[in-house]
């Protein structure tokens, strides 16, 4: 019993990953297909973009939800097994990756946060160093010709 609930965990985290929150929760709200407007691109900045304020931010709390929720269950479920949380997680961006076909991921930040303040904190800073570090590495350059407008007088 213990195995089936174990996988059945898994399957619900992979299944929770290919959900299209951001999606749903504006065709639902808004009656808005986010797929067709814009980039095409189901995402939470899709939602602030052609939807209400309420709306984008009830998706993103979806999408916060939705990153906490392997490791609440997870510590519920499985409190023996420190790993599952992670391991959760992982099938979450799984299911993102492989049935959503990519996309943002930053609901597993959340979920990260709530398994170990520290490496969130961690990852964080080891982010903003590799922009810093990047930027100084690589700099902007101005183009080497001018474009289009700006040569035809067009520019402001």
């Amino acid at each position: 019993m213990y195995i089936l609930i174990l996988v059945l965990f898994l399957a619900i985290c992979f299944c929770l990953g290919a959900l299209p929150f951001t999606g749903l929760i504006v065709k639902i709200l808004a009656n808005i297909d986010l797929r067709k407007v814009g980039t095409g691109n189901v995402s939470v900045a899709a939602a602030f973009t052609h939807a209400s304020k309420p709306v984008a931010i009830t998706a993103v709390l979806a999408e916060i939800v939705r990153g906490i929720a392997p490791v609440l269950v997870a510590k519920v479920l499985f409190p023996e097994i420190f790993a599952l949380q992670l391991v959760g997680l992982i099938f979450l961006v799984l299911g993102r990756y492989f049935i959503a076909k990519g996309g943002g991921v930053t609901n597993a930040s959340w979920g990260v946060l709530l398994y170990s303040p520290m490496v969130a904190l961690g990852s964080g800073i080891t982010g903003l160093l590799i922009l810093v570090i990047g930027k100084k590495i690589f700099p902007k350059k101005k183009p080497k010709y001018p474009t289009m407008g700006s040569s035809s007088g067009m520019s402001r």
